[in-house]
């Protein structure tokens, strides 16, 4: 029997995200105990990160009592934790800043290990990662079988069965995925959940991040889940989402401050298309021009030049 617990995009920081009025650190070092708990609880044999364990990318910003905490924490594990890196784990997508990120403070201290290709169960079973490139390649998901029975691949990229862009960045199908090596996927770096999917006899773990930082509509009703992968000793595979206890909405996020922000988009948003109505501009780029040539803060002018860009997709 192999277990395994997964979780991705915890997003540490030693401050609040504006959006909330809970204390978001203590929540989130919370879902982690509770990941560490329900490791114990299930027997599971590895803990499975998809990266982006911290939020600030400059190095100084995130404290050293921060970094001491989060080693204290996993190192209380009952299993292996094995991560891979997102994109909040670099500086500019340069792997060549490894080195000096939190991240890599992790790895040396032993409280995580980084995840590169792995095997238990006597070889039979077979964990590798995909840390966070720019747009790799299909077959760059493919491993060559080397006598394990389940290939499970972690990867730090979007992917999704049901849309294919995501404001310009690359989205890995599913279905696409499920004609390379892996029986199992385990996604990080989308953050909305998208839940547990088979296709094709191949299983895409994809539950959304730990963290809940900002006010998008996902946010305010979603419960933050692990992933719980378990495959039995004639690997037969079962995949379920394990939801964490979490405070509600209400209670973490500044729902007033969200209601100012709505009204301050539709606002901007009437505002843009009184302008294209009495410029009677048709061209979008002659429509820029113009706004920018407004008598406003450059902070308003690019604020509705960024939702009329959003207006005209």
């Amino acid at each position: 029997m192999f277990r395994a617990i997964t979780f991705t995009d915890i997003h540490l920081a030693d401050k609040n995200p504006a959006s909330r009025k809970d204390n978001y650190l203590e929540s989130l070092l919370n879902k982690i105990e509770q990941a560490r708990d329900i490791c114990e609880e299930k027997k599971a044999d590895v803990a499975l990160c998809a990266g982006d364990v911290f939020h600030l990318k400059t190095p100084l910003k995130n404290s050293h009592h921060l970094v001491s905490q989060v080693i204290s924490l996993f190192k209380r594990f009952p299993c292996p934790v094995l991560s891979i890196y997102g994109n909040h784990d670099i500086r500019q997508d340069n792997l060549s800043t490894l080195p000096k990120q939190p991240f890599y403070t992790l790895i040396k201290s032993g409280a995580i290990h980084y995840l590169e290709d792995e095997f238990f169960n006597n070889r039979t079973i077979r964990v590798f990662g995909m840390d966070y490139v720019s747009n790799p390649e299909y077959s760059n998901f493919n491993r060559e079988n080397k006598g394990e029975k389940v290939q499970i691949c972690v990867a730090h990229v979007n992917a999704s069965s049901k849309f294919d862009d995501l404001f310009g960045e690359r989205v890995y199908k599913y279905q696409e995925l499920s004609k390379t090596s892996s029986n199992i996927f385990v996604f990080g770096h989308y953050h909305p959940d998208q839940g547990i999917e088979e296709i094709d006899g191949k299983y895409f773990i994809n539950v959304g991040s730990l963290s809940r930082g900002s006010l998008k509509k996902d946010e305010l009703s979603r419960i933050p889940n692990l992933g719980f992968i378990e495959i039995d000793d004639s690997f037969n595979i079962k995949c379920e989402k394990l939801p964490l206890n979490v405070l509600s909405s209400e209670d973490i996020f500044d729902l007033e401050q969200k209601e100012k922000e709505d009204e301050e988009q539709e606002e901007i948003q009437n505002f843009i298309n009184e302008m294209k109505d009495k410029l009677l501009v048709k061209d979008s780029d002659n429509l820029e021009e113009k706004i920018k040539n407004f008598n406003f803060e450059k902070s308003i002018i690019d604020k509705a030049l960024e939702y009329f860009e959003r207006a005209e997709k």
